[in-house]
């Protein structure tokens, strides 16, 4: 999916999408403001990444699960329509409540570190958005073997490795093996014409997000970043549609049904009763691109199940 092609096509056929501004009551800018791609062949980057995850229910606060890595990002090639790259994930720290723990506590810990040292291909788009992991059904098998090691004698989620990971595709892979970059992409799509213009909305997209690909409202900001030289800052908020809203929640009543037998009421109240937001911010290199700071999180809240989502990543030193 090329997102930024997507949006681009929408702006300008003028489809669920406004830019929001004052009359213009000077000169405009000399020309629109977007993220450039400019990487090339041998370039790298690595990137300091942090995922959270915490769940509470009935008000209960739950434990925060934490899992440290980096991730390396290499451009080994010129493609028709973009570029292709290697990323390879390693050192897996998890904790829980900061202590470090031996064993994944649930299942999003135990597919981040079956990720350890595993190599993926990616086609990037000339926009910079990861398109798809071109080496996917080979690396599928091994990820799958890890995610089982890992797991133990944990029969739950050993089931749950054999009903999630055949079913994800080339696509949807690369927000399991290069997850900032897939998440930072939509940062790219938005086309700005400060001062006037500096936000931009869009109905019934399908974006990168904690929730896949679910159909949402979003809104882009450009905003200044004087903390960091040479470079361009991108806020996006979104919300899901009614459709993709009432999925989620059935998949998070299904979830917690897994996790802890729940009453009928409570599942109900869980499915029929919610609310979901997501926040990103990301700061890319003003010359070429490349991701420099990203932080995202994602709230839900379900009748009494309450779960916030965060992933923030920092570029290395040379």
């Amino acid at each position: 999916m090329r997102i930024a092609a997507v949006l681009k096509t929408m702006v300008a056929a003028g489809v669920a999408v406004w830019c929001l501004a004052l009359p213009a009551a000077g000169p405009t800018a000399a020309e629109p403001v977007s993220v450039p791609f400019a990487m090339h062949v041998g370039d790298d980057s690595a990137l300091a990444v942090r995922y959270l995850r915490t769940t509470a229910m009935g008000g209960a606060p739950g434990p925060v699960i934490a899992v440290d890595y980096q991730m390396e990002l290499k451009v080994t090639g010129v493609e028709d329509k973009g570029l292709s790259a290697t990323v390879r994930n390693t050192g897996m720290n998890i904790t829980i409540d900061r202590q470090r723990v031996l064993g994944p506590p649930d299942f999003d810990s135990l597919l981040l570190a079956a990720l350890d040292g595993l190599t993926a291909e990616l086609e990037i788009s000339s926009d910079g958005a990861p398109v798809r992991v071109t080496n996917w059904e080979t690396l599928r098998p091994s990820l799958i073997d890890k995610a089982k090691a890992l797991a133990g004698d944990n029969q739950a989620m050993i089931r749950t490795v054999d009903a999630f990971l055949p079913k994800v595709s080339e696509v949807d892979a690369v927000q399991i093996l290069a997850r900032p970059l897939a998440l930072s992409a939509a940062g790219r799509v938005a086309a700005f014409d400060p001062p006037q213009r500096t936000s931009l909305e869009a109905r019934g997209l399908r974006l990168p997000s904690f929730a896949t690909y679910a159909a949402g409202h979003w809104s882009f900001d450009l905003v200044p970043s004087p903390d960091i030289a040479d470079s361009l800052t991108v806020q996006w908020l979104g919300v899901p549609g009614a459709e993709d809203l009432k999925a989620i929640l059935s998949q998070a009543g299904e979830q917690a049904n897994r996790i802890s037998p729940l009453s009928d009421e409570t599942r109900a109240a869980i499915e029929n009763n919610g609310r979901m937001w997501q926040r990103f911010s990301a700061t890319y290199d003003d010359r070429d691109g490349r991701l420099l700071k990203f932080q995202g999180v994602m709230e839900l809240k379900a009748g009494p199940l309450e779960r916030r989502v965060a992933l923030e990543a920092t570029a290395k030193g040379p």
